[in-house]
């Protein structure tokens, strides 16, 4: 996902939101490759901030398959909601 970077609207801000969760950061590197989540399917409910977006990377970085519903329009980051759409596709071509 773009999250991470440079890609979505006010990237460096959102390199901070990784910062922000040293655990799930963690989990990331520690357990990324071997999917621990696979075959588990979770979904969600909570404000879309970039931060929520962090979540759901994460949980897909661990094998999930994630569906999520934003719980407030007002407080939706909508570059964040963007993002997880995206996912490591394109505008034009979403995999999120």
């Amino acid at each position: 996902m773009v999250l991470g970077g440079e890609d979505v609207a006010g990237g460096p801000a959102d390199v901070g939101a990784e910062h922000e969760m040293p655990g799930l950061m963690e989990m990331r590197r520690r357990y990324g490759a071997s999917k621990p989540l696979a075959g588990a399917r979770i979904a969600g409910s909570l404000h879309m901030t970039i931060q929520t977006g962090v979540l759901i990377e994460t949980l897909v970085a661990l094998g999930a398959d994630v569906r999520w519903a934003t719980c407030n329009i007002f407080s939706t980051q909508d570059h964040a909601a963007a993002a997880v759409v995206v996912g490591d596709g394109t505008a034009e071509n979403p995999t999120g």
